[in-house]
């Protein structure tokens, strides 16, 4: 059956959709060649307190922990410790399930001695590569 002139002609609507979406393949693709271009540098991690509160049975203290990588950190343990001169009175710890390069999160970490009148120091402790 032989086809009608009509049939094989492109509409104006199926070029644009067709334009359209070449430039949105074009686009993914130079998203993804600029990632792969990107010098890749190991998690760095830097953990800062937000806050300290007193919560019942004694203190939290709140955390932001900041890669400054570009590898993601995955079960990032996160520590602290309550020092009074060279002695260790208390000591907590938590993970970060998942910590992309270049991203926060925010977590806490329960005391029972009240924080503000000892040395705390916290820390990045081990990861994963994902």
């Amino acid at each position: 059956m032989p086809r009608s002139p009509a049939a094989t002609v492109t509409s104006r609507w199926e070029w644009v959709a067709g334009g359209v979406s070449a430039l949105l393949v074009l686009a993914i693709l130079a998203v993804l060649g600029l990632e792969l271009a990107r010098p890749r540098r190991p998690p760095d991690v830097q953990v800062q307190v937000e806050s300290m509160v007193s919560v019942s049975g004694g203190y939290l203290v709140r955390f932001r922990a900041h890669n400054l990588g570009t590898e993601t950190a995955a079960s990032l343990q996160v520590e602290g410790e309550l020092l009074d001169g060279h002695t260790t009175l208390e000591t907590s710890s938590t993970s970060i399930d998942y910590l992309p390069g270049g991203s926060v999160r925010r977590g806490g970490l329960f005391f029972r001695t009240n924080p503000a009148e000892h040395q705390l120091r916290l820390r990045p402790g081990g990861f994963v590569l994902p």
